[in-house]
């Protein structure tokens, strides 16, 4: 059979679709043969498709050959990109060994020709003795022999941080990845030094659990000033500290039984279980029997009295309005004391000067504060007056009167005898 367009001999037999001289279209060609032309025509298209009148199963058959082609190619297309992979990155793929047993972790590798080194890291999840990463990670290529660095998980140790400084305390702590809590003891050891830890040194702690790791601090006297006489204690006892509370004269405005001050003072570095003096502002009527107790102290109780020592232990004591307040020692003494010098005034300064003691006293203060009566017995010592009077005492008793101002404060002082011992003065004739 020939072509009907380029004349060339196609043979006897199946055609196919086109000529393979000059490319035209066999598949329409008929010739004088008439249909068994086209007949065979139709047998040469088909052979070469494979599409006709065949049986399903021939159908069937043509689609699973077609699915093992595809799947040859995926074959192929995965091995080159292998072969690419290996040429650039290198010839092996590391295994994924994270959360293996380090003695399995280490044969796998070793089997596959790995070189294995391995460090540790402290945890309490329980993982102790697993593989919990891997350095390079599983799925990277590498060279064959390479070496695989594991970090193994083991239980953490409690270090042994007693004496230590907090600093150091804490370093070692995180290192073994334990959770803690720093509690200050003031006033107990080292300040900065670690006292004691609830977990002894060398064992594991609990998982989820707080270390409390106590460190010693600076004691310092608490700020009470303002607070309640209750509230000053309560803060004294909570610090590790004694209080001892004494009334003081209130300024004005200030709330009576709040404190004014403290010895020593708020923020002063003292031991565990030193006393603080605390001072609380009294009421007027408080105020002024303290004053007036003060007072008589001052006066009739003085083994060397003198314008200095009398006149400078009264100033704190004296009222603004007293006119004396800021008067030198001498005028105080003379002016407040001895009544502006008007009594005794002729009386020689050595008796006036005697060296005095209460033997007894009783002070009444008016209910609002602003006087107060008193009774003192003194005992007066006349050795000073010179020979003749070595031993020689007497006692008498003064009846005093004072008044004070709204702080409590002396603003007068009266004693119709003053500070001298009732004596007698006899001649012979």
């Amino acid at each position: 059979m020939r072509c009907k367009s380029c004349g060339q001999d196609l043979g006897d037999g199946m055609l196919p679709a086109r000529c393979p001289f000059c490319g035209a279209n066999l598949s329409n060609r008929t010739d004088r043969r008439g249909a068994g032309g086209a007949a065979e025509s139709r047998q040469s298209v088909e052979g070469l498709t494979g599409i006709g009148k065949g049986s399903r199963k021939g159908r069937g058959g043509n689609v699973g050959r077609a699915l093992v082609a595809v799947v040859l190619v995926a074959a192929f297309v995965a091995g080159v990109w292998y072969l690419l992979a290996s040429l650039t990155q290198g010839t092996m793929t590391v295994p994924n060994v994270t959360g293996w047993r380090l003695e399995r972790a280490q044969q796998e590798l070793g089997s596959d020709g790995f070189s294995v080194t391995y460090s540790e890291r402290p945890t309490l999840d329980g993982a102790a003795g697993t593989v919990v990463s891997q350095t390079p990670a599983a799925g990277e290529f590498v060279d064959a022999g390479s070496r695989v660095a594991l970090v193994v998980a083991r239980a953490p140790v409690m270090p042994d941080i007693v004496g230590k400084t907090q600093a150091e305390a804490e370093e070692a702590l995180t290192a073994e990845g334990i959770d803690y809590q720093i509690v200050e003891e003031p006033g107990t050891g080292e300040p900065g030094r670690v006292l004691s830890a609830t977990v002894g040194a060398g064992k594991t702690p609990t998982a989820g659990s707080v270390v409390q790791v106590a460190v010693g601090a600076a004691l310092t006297v608490p700020e009470v000033v303002g607070k309640t006489q209750l509230e000053a204690q309560d803060a004294l006892v909570q610090a590790g500290l004694v209080g001892t509370f004494k009334d003081a004269p209130a300024p004005s405005g200030t709330a009576v039984g709040s404190v004014l001050s403290t010895d020593p003072g708020a923020g002063t570095t003292v031991e565990k279980g030193s006393t603080v003096t605390v001072y609380v502002a009294a009421s007027r009527h408080s105020s002024a029997k303290d004053t007036a107790q003060a007072v008589l102290g001052i006066v009739y109780d003085n083994g060397d009295p003198s314008a200095e020592s009398i006149g400078e232990a009264l100033r704190p004591y004296l009222s603004g309005s007293s006119g004396y307040a800021d008067a030198a020692a001498e005028r105080i003494w003379t002016g407040l004391v001895k009544a502006g010098g008007s009594v005794h005034a002729g009386t020689p300064s050595a008796l006036q000067s005697l060296p005095r003691s209460i033997v007894s006293r009783s002070v009444n203060v008016a209910d609002d504060g602003a006087s107060a009566s008193a009774t003192v017995a003194v005992k007066w010592a006349w050795d000073s007056m010179g020979p003749g009077y070595e031993g020689v005492t007497s006692e008498d008793t003064h009846t005093v009167t004072m008044t004070f101002d709204e702080d409590g404060r002396l603003v007068s002082f009266r004693d119709p005898q003053t500070d001298v011992p009732r004596y007698t003065v006899s001649s012979s004739g």
